[in-house]
């Protein structure tokens, strides 16, 4: 099944938040409202701070997730072998730092974004900002219009807007 998915770039929270609000009034819940940042982490605290859900289901995490857990195994496995600390960090929670990092540089936004239908331009431009610490909001539509959404989010400082269809 596929539905309306509006996107909108932020490099300012206050616009974001702004976007959010004004989401919300049109009838967007934050059960539909996905929160894109650089860290699953970043992610978590402006899902909660804008009303939203962090945006694991744009970036595809299950591919985050593999990455993520191989790269974790590889940092542990490296650091085994060092003298003394090695185990801590192996079992340790700079190990899952690690590797939810990898994971999620891999996490595959760029390949989400393009396979809903961004063009290529777009989907590199989208991906280096976000990557440089600007937030996406994606509103995933099933009562209000694309348009009204639209306008509300260039209304409220989008850098940049667009639509694309979400298929689940």
């Amino acid at each position: 099944m596929s539905h309306p998915l509006v996107l909108a770039m932020f490099d300012d929270l206050a616009a974001a938040r702004d976007g959010a609000r004004r989401l919300h009034a049109l009838g967007v819940t934050p059960a539909r409202l996905s929160v894109v940042a650089r860290s699953h982490e970043r992610e978590g605290e402006l899902a909660e701070w804008l009303g939203g859900t962090p945006g694991a289901d744009i970036e595809d995490s299950r591919l985050a997730a593999r990455v993520g857990e191989v790269s974790a195994h590889v940092v542990a496995a490296v650091a085994t072998i060092l003298p003394g600390v090695g185990p801590i960090v192996g079992a340790g929670p700079l190990s899952a730092e690690f590797g939810e990092a990898a994971g999620h540089a891999a996490g595959g936004l760029a390949s989400v974004l393009a396979r809903a239908g961004l063009d290529d331009d777009d989907v590199a431009a989208w991906q280096e900002a976000v990557e440089r610490g600007a937030v996406i909001i994606g509103a995933h539509l099933d009562g209000p219009s694309p348009d009204a959404v639209e306008a509300a989010l260039r209304e409220s400082g989008a850098g940049a807007v667009a639509r694309a269809t979400w298929t689940s």
